[in-house]
């Protein structure tokens, strides 16, 4: 039997709730894993931790396997992730990690993460960071899974257009490029007390995943991060990770701009939904050579990649990858749309996928 880590649901506007929550509605809707609690956020006496543990782990068997959505920000992550591995190997049973964070390499830890060297296995969102992981020298099965899964019930048309968009936190320690941007952008997510926006930048406020995805239906997502800091790594983040901005902007069929020689960068010139830049400065002038042409070509790339998003397949095949090489499972195949069209009218470009 297969389980999932669950944290509950609730709203927050950056990227801590969403991508978990949709990962255990994949798998537990659509996979039949079943649910394991554990909190994301609060403090825990040692009893507590003791006593969840306990509750959650004494039905497992050694046929059973575990996928724990990593990290927490508990009071004591280590020590309950610590009891929760321990229990769970005691029945016999495995633990794997799918990975969202890992924070020493944004500069937010300051040693080596311990408990990563205790799962039985770790799906990260790229090779990059898997290699990473492996330097450290974790020996236990590494897989990747690619972007994110960003569940939606929209599926609209986009719009040709020159507009920009950053959506999500911005707060001041990882958005100080808002106070010298030279091209329109427009904003949605909470803003930080201390944030600085000049008169390039529109705030068009807070929404909801739904009215978010509604929203976006022309233009360009933008993907960057500047920090203030030097304490913080987010500029280097950007060569492990996957922002979960990529899976909200591939949901919501608009193409991104992004950083070269990052991992996102990476993905968006190999799949070819998007351009990148070496630096802001390059972007005013990319966006005035942008063309209905380009624009088309972005969206019909997006297409083929959509379901893999909204569907779960990206997280799906990353988990299959695991249970096929180590376990020997035999996954069932999903397939994305195999047969896209294209039309254009006026500024409109309509996709369709049979």
């Amino acid at each position: 039997m297969y389980y999932i880590t669950s944290h509950g649901r609730f709203f927050m506007s950056d990227a801590s709730i969403k991508p978990r929550v949709d990962t255990f509605d994949i798998l537990h809707k659509y996979h039949n894993f079943k649910e394991m609690g554990v909190p994301l956020f609060g403090n825990f006496t040692d009893k507590q931790i003791k006593d969840m543990v306990a509750n959650n782990t004494h039905k497992l068997t050694k046929d059973d396997v575990v996928f724990w959505q990593y990290p927490i920000y508990i009071n004591k992550p280590f020590q309950l992730e610590k009891e929760y591995i321990s229990s769970i190997h005691k029945r016999g049973a495995k633990v794997i990690a799918l990975i969202h964070d890992v924070d020493y390499l944004r500069g937010w830890q300051d040693s080596i993460p311990e408990a990563l060297f205790f799962f039985d296995g770790i799906i990260t969102p790229s090779k990059n960071m898997s290699e990473e992981l492996r330097s450290w020298g974790i020996v236990s099965p590494i897989t990747e899974m690619g972007p994110y899964t960003f569940i939606t019930k929209v599926h609209k048309p986009s719009y040709f257009s020159k507009d920009v968009y950053y959506c999500g936190s911005t707060y001041s320690w990882k958005t100080s490029f808002l106070s010298s941007i030279d091209f329109n952008l427009n904003v949605y997510g909470s803003i930080g007390k201390k944030v600085n926006l000049n008169n390039k930048v529109k705030y068009l406020g807070e929404l909801g995943t739904n009215e978010l995805v509604s929203s976006l239906t022309k233009g360009y997502g933008f993907i960057w991060d500047e920090e203030v800091s030097s304490k913080t790594k987010l500029k280097e983040y950007l060569a492990y990770n996957l922002p979960y901005k990529l899976s909200l902007y591939i949901a919501s069929g608009i193409p991104i701009i992004c950083k070269k020689h990052t991992n996102v960068g990476d993905f968006v010139e190999k799949q070819h939904i998007g351009f990148t830049v070496n630096s802001m400065s390059e972007i005013k002038l990319q966006l005035l050579n942008q063309t209905v042409a380009d624009y088309s070509k972005y969206l019909k790339n997006l297409e083929y990649i959509y379901k893999s998003v909204v569907d779960g397949k990206y997280l799906w095949d990353g988990i299959c990858n695991y249970l096929k090489n180590y376990r020997g499972f035999v996954p069932k195949d999903i397939t994305p749309p195999l047969n896209v069209r294209i039309a254009q009218k006026d500024n409109t470009i309509n996709i369709c996928a049979d």
